[in-house]
């Protein structure tokens, strides 16, 4: 096996291109839940575990949660697994929520391993803490607001790794 990132993985007309895609699962309180265990007797749920490989190494196991990413009503911030020259594309779409009013979705990044100096390229929000990528959840009146608990989302973003412009 080789490292994944050391090839391409997707088309893109941009130099170099990768898709980090996964899914975030919630819990009761719209926390998110980690991947799964990989220890004997590991905790078993009745919903998914999140599985998402690019930004899981500061999110850990389930039941063992290094950093939580829900870190407010309606944020949700994680920490990419390496760093980035630029976001090229970001995406997120909810699970069945139910019978709620749907919610706006916004992503911003800083997937650089910077926060000065960082040039022209999208998602290099100086902002934001180096390789991170805040997720937002707004209703229809502009407040935070948390996705439904006990669902989950998908994750997409495009990811450039190359300098080359």
């Amino acid at each position: 096996m080789g490292n994944p990132f050391s090839s391409q993985v997707l088309a893109h007309l941009e130099h170099d291109a990768v898709q980090v895609n996964g899914f975030v699962a919630l819990d009761g309180s719209s926390n998110v839940i980690g991947y799964a265990p990989t220890t004997p007797g590991g905790i078993v749920l009745t919903n998914s575990y999140t599985r998402c490989k690019g930004l899981q190494k500061s999110l850990g196991p389930a039941g063992a949660l290094l950093y939580q990413p829900h870190t407010g009503t309606g944020l949700y911030v994680f920490t990419l697994d390496e760093p980035w020259f630029a976001l090229l594309d970001g995406g997120i779409t909810f699970t069945d929520q139910g019978a709620v009013a749907p919610l706006a979705t916004y992503i911003d990044a800083n997937v650089t391993n910077q926060t000065a100096n960082i040039g022209f390229m999208p998602g290099n929000e100086v902002a934001l803490g180096v390789s991170t990528v805040k997720c937002t959840f707004r209703n229809t009146s502009g407040t935070l607001t948390n996705p439904v608990a006990s669902t989950g989302f998908w994750l997409n973003l495009t990811l450039m790794r190359s300098g080359i412009v």
